[in-house]
Order: C-alpha cells, then sequence, then structure tokens
C-alpha cells in the first residue's frame, strides 16, 4: 500500500541521516533491528502531527534525504523533469533561445540562439520588448524587470508567450512565441564573424585556433571534429582547448574527444562495486596531427572535462593553464523508477592509472587536477568573461545562409583583441604557442 511504502521511504531516509552523522567519528552500520523504530515514529507523524501533510511531497523529500546522505551528485528526477535531462544528454533544449537583458529600464533583445522559436520569428539584437503576456515591461524596477526576463528563459516554460516589440523606426508589432526543442551549440569559438559563424583564430602568424567546449553531450566530438579539421587543413601551427565552466556530460563523449588527441595508450580507467574495472585505449585512427595543444581550466571544469584534461595531462601532449578543476571523478548513471521518475546513482569512479584490485579506484589528494601553469582571474573579469561568452552564443539577426568560414574579420578581430585583453589566461596560452618549445620543454618535465 502507498501508505506502508511512503513509511519505507520516510524510515530509510532517517536512517541515513543517523549513517551520516555517525560517519563523522566512524563508520556505522544500521541493523534491521532498527527500523521498526523509526516506522513507529512514521506513524505517529500520520496520527498526531497538528494538521494533515502531502503524502506525495513527504515521499520526494525521503528520496531525496536518502540520496543525499550517498554523495551530493546522486539525486531523484521527478518525472516532470525527466525529458529536460533526456535532451540535455542529446544537446537539445526547450524554450524560447531568447536572449534579453535590462537596459536603462528596458527590455532590450541581445540575440537568439541558433534554430531556436525567437531567431525563426525573426528577433534581432537591439529590439526591444514593451509587454510580455499583457504585462508592460518598460515600467518595472530593476529586480522586477529582471524576475520578468528570467521567465522568458525558465526551463519549465511550456505555454506561448505573447510579446510587445518595438524595432527603431517601425511601429510596435505584437508577436507570440511558442516555446520548442531546439539543438544547443557545444561547441563554439572565440567570437561570431559578419555572417554569424564562429570565429577560431587567435592568430593568424603564427596560425593559433581557439575551440570552447561549453559542455559535454552524445554530438560533442562531432562538433568538435567540424571545428577543428577547417584550420588543420588551413595550417594550423597550435591550439586552445577553452574546458572552463565545463559542467560535464556523457563519460564516453570526453573520451572519444581525448582520443582523438591521443594515437595509442591508456586513456582512462573506471571501476565501481558493481562494474569490473574497464581500461579505454586510444586508438590511432581518427588522430589529430600532433599540434602543440594547450587546455584552459578553472575551478568551475568539472567531470567529463577533466577526465580530458587528466587524460592529456597525464599522457604529456597538452599543457593545462588556468586554475585547479573542480574534482570530480565519479560517475553517475540514470535508473528509471516506477513513477516515472529517475534516479540518478553514482556507481562508479574514474582514474588515469591501472586500476587497483580493490572495488573503487582512489581519490585524488587533493581532490582537482592541478594546472602546469597557474594563472588566475579575478572574479570581475571572470564575470565579464562569460557575459560575454553568453552573447557571443546568441545571433544577432535571422540565421545566416551556409558559407565557407573566411578570413579574420575585423569585427571578429575586434572580439579577439577584447577577449585577450580581459582574459589573462587566453593571453598567456597565445603567448606560449606562439614559442612550440616552450610548450615543449613543460611537456617534458
Amino acid at each position: 500500500p502507498k501508505r506502508n511504502l511512503i513509511g519505507v521511504l520516510i524510515i530509510v531516509a532517517l536512517a541515513v541521516a543517523l549513517v551520516v552523522s555517525a560517519n563523522r567519528r566512524s563508520v556505522v552500520t544500521i541493523r534491521e533491528e532498527s527500523l521498526p523504530l523509526l516506522q513507529q515514529v512514521h506513524r505517529l507523524a500520520l496520527e498526531h502531527y497538528y494538521q494533515p501533510f502531502d503524502a506525495d511531497a513527504a515521499q520526494v523529500a525521503a528520496l531525496r534525504g536518502y540520496l543525499q546522505g550517498l554523495d551530493p551528485y546522486s539525486g531523484y528526477v521527478e518525472p516532470d523533469q525527466v525529458a529536460r535531462l533526456d535532451r540535455r544528454v542529446f544537446g537539445q533544449r526547450r524554450g524560447l533561445g531568447l536572449l534579453v537583458e535590462a537596459r536603462a529600464g528596458q527590455a532590450v533583445v541581445v540575440g537568439a540562439l541558433p534554430d531556436s522559436p525567437a531567431l525563426q520569428a525573426g528577433l534581432r539584437a537591439g529590439d526591444v520588448l514593451t509587454a510580455l503576456d499583457g504585462q508592460p515591461l518598460t515600467d518595472l524596477s530593476g529586480e522586477s524587470l529582471a524576475s520578468a526576463l528570467d521567465a522568458l528563459d525558465a526551463p519549465g516554460l511550456r505555454e506561448p508567450v505573447r510579446l510587445l516589440v518595438l524595432r527603431p523606426g517601425e511601429p510596435e508589432r505584437p508577436l507570440t512565441l511558442t516555446p520548442a526543442v531546439f539543438a544547443i551549440e557545444t561547441v563554439t569559438g572565440l567570437c561570431r564573424g559578419p555572417d554569424g559563424l564562429w570565429q577560431h583564430w587567435l592568430s593568424d602568424e603564427p596560425r593559433i585556433g581557439y575551440i570552447r567546449i561549453r559542455e559535454f553531450c552524445t554530438r560533442t566530438p562531432q562538433e568538435f571534429d567540424a571545428a577543428l579539421e577547417p584550420l588543420v587543413q588551413a595550417g594550423l601551427a597550435g591550439l586552445v582547448i577553452d574546458l572552463r565552466d565545463n559542467p560535464g556530460g556523457p563519460l564516453e563523449a570526453a573520451i572519444e574527444l581525448a582520443d582523438r588527441f591521443l594515437e595509442d595508450g591508456l586513456i582512462v580507467c573506471t571501476t565501481g562495486r558493481d562494474r569490473p574495472a574497464q581500461r579505454y585505449q586510444a586508438d590511432r585512427a581518427g588522430t589529430f596531427p600532433n599540434v602543440p595543444l594547450v587546455l584552459l581550466v578553472n575551478a568551475r571544469t568539472a567531470s567529463a572535462p577533466e577526465l580530458v584534461a587528466g587524460a592529456l595531462q597525464r599522457r604529456r601532449r597538452a599543457v593545462l593553464i588556468g586554475e585547479r578543476t573542480y574534482g570530480k571523478d565519479l560517475i553517475q548513471k540514470a535508473f528509471r523508477l516506477s513513477d516515472g521518475g529517475e534516479l540518478t546513482l553514482t556507481t562508479g569512479r574514474f582514474g588515469f592509472d591501472e586500476p587497483p584490485a580493490g572495488p573503487a579506484l582512489a581519490a585524488a589528494a587533493p581532490p582537482g587536477i592541478g594546472p602546469d601553469l597557474a594563472v588566475t582571474l579575478d572574479a570581475s573579469a571572470a564575470g565579464v568573461l562569460r557575459r560575454l561568452a553568453r552573447h557571443a552564443e546568441a545571433l544577432a539577426g535571422p540565421a545566416p545562409e551556409p558559407a565557407t568560414q573566411p578570413a579574420l574579420s575585423r569585427p571578429a578581430d575586434a572580439g579577439r583583441l577584447e577577449r585577450l585583453n580581459l582574459d589573462r589566461q587566453l593571453r598567456k596560452a597565445l603567448h606560449l604557442l606562439r614559442e612550440p618549445q616552450a610548450v615543449h620543454a613543460i611537456l617534458q618535465e
């Protein structure tokens, strides 16, 4: 019966809470004999709590309490959120794809994401939103305006949104946008050119390229190939791969990307209590030319990008510049539950040495991957760079016609100079790659 199921879940959550508390001193095992006592607590709450309570909410709280007692990465996904997480794995999102900022009390469009409803509707940078679902956006306070704009990008947005749009030199016009599923770009460049295509050159002489991986999804390796191959054909002399602020993604995508730069040998080992140790080896097929390589990392580089960074650093294939990474070497697996929800459970760990005989790989100490060259950014510069990167993701106007990526244009050159002026880590990477012997010397240390 549902009542008994809820009771058991709450009992388990309380048991885990006791384990977590006790683990601060020593390892403690909760005996089955103690569960009836916890079940009494639940029964007493049902009978004597001063007011009725939501049994479903209690069930979800029990599930989350249990999983929080395991680690920060295991969790329960409610049924209405499962599709959103599935889309992210495949590099998709559902929404409007509209980037708007509050400027001088107005809601100003910065741009629209590729293939999004906002771009297909013809919204462009400089448009002003004067009303949202009948509510004026011009007379709101700064906080109220920001709250209204956040609603436009909410992941749970499902209903059509009615807007009034004012474009300079044109009369105000109504526009209805319907949230839809569209692909997101997980691989980007330095900035967009006038044609809307990503620019990947940091310098023309020598020809130093730049590719940013925002996050990992199943098609990220193919997106990366599409960005890198034209650079190789144009005489690439060195490459910067930006993994900063990358929150992770599928393990397989990270292994596949690391394999692009290793001809043979070990990439990574994985193991867990219910899974045999597995060694992933590099394959010579599909390996890119051995150009000097720099990876940019920071404290928000977590999980999948740490696998890439750790594998290439351990094999002395790339120089890491920036800050120590987040330190998440754990692997999660999703299990579908009977209620339509999903259990995300940590089932393994990855590492860069041969797997030990024990059930799990030892965690690194200290956590994370240290850079070869430590270069820090102050909080202000890091914030501005994240804002610039987000703006660059949006197209300023309707989608461009397909075209071959041109040489570095003046607008792209201006964007490059702006980034280099603000970004000490990127400047260091460019300076290092201009001296290949310096890269070689670091890798030989």
